[in-house]
């Protein structure tokens, strides 16, 4: 699984941002937190993305993204421990995250949770896995 998380919110407004700390869990493993230390100044970096490993035994790994598509690791070790995934239902939800900053500003990201069913390659796109199915 890979999250991307947007910074939303012009650089100049995230310039003391230095550190983020993502907490993820799942419905049978409580919140692990992981520091993400910036590789430079937040200015001109669009945001990190993290990748789960289908692993139980593998910490999640990550980077940051610049504005010119340079993929950067962030600073420090990220600390926690391995996420154990679990296959979502109805009624289990797949992965829970919370993120935090050491700046005094607000921090507001979005987050990309582009996902597919896993079928068959050459298979069309499943939309319905996006949005309501159509009525026609």
């Amino acid at each position: 699984m890979r999250l991307f998380f947007r910074f939303v919110a012009p650089f100049v407004h995230r310039s003391s941002l230095k550190n983020m700390v993502l907490k993820m869990g799942t419905a049978y493993q409580d919140l692990v937190q992981y520091r993400l230390g910036l590789p430079k100044s937040a200015d001109g970096i669009v945001g990190p993305s993290v990748a789960i490993d289908e692993n139980p035994e593998t910490k999640p790994s990550s980077s940051f993204w610049d504005a010119k598509g340079q993929r950067m690791p962030p600073k420090g070790d990220i600390g926690g421990k391995p996420l154990a995934l679990v296959t979502p239902t109805a009624l289990v939800p797949g992965v829970y995250v919370e993120v935090n900053s050491d700046s005094a500003a607000e921090l507001w990201m979005d987050v990309s949770l582009l996902h597919s069913t896993g079928t068959v390659d050459g298979e069309p796109f499943d939309f319905d896995w996006l949005f309501s199915p159509s009525d026609g």
